[in-house]
């Protein structure tokens, strides 16, 4: 939430707002096996995430997928569905 009057002349109420706590950022010609080995690994290390970094904790792999502020790699997606988490 960004309160009212923190931008003066911007907006004149509380301005709700959305977030991506952590993004995993690889350039697109990245293996799609090696993005693929990555996000498998992650996924099965959730809950050993949050004793990296504490904002891994509010990884949900059901849904962090679907809030992506970029196009999900070929290779991550295909661990996701192979993990039961996309269609």
């Amino acid at each position: 939430m960004i309160p009212a009057g923190t931008y003066p002349g911007l907006h004149s109420g509380d301005v709700a707002t959305c977030f991506a706590e952590t993004v995993l950022v690889v350039r697109a010609e990245l293996a799609d096996g090696t993005a693929y080995a990555l996000t498998r690994l992650l996924l099965g290390a959730l809950g050993e995430l949050p004793g990296v970094h504490p904002s891994l904790a509010g990884l949900h792999p059901a849904t962090a997928w679907r809030t992506v502020p970029a196009p999900l790699h070929p290779g991550a997606a295909r661990a996701y569905r192979d993990a039961g988490f996309m269609a």
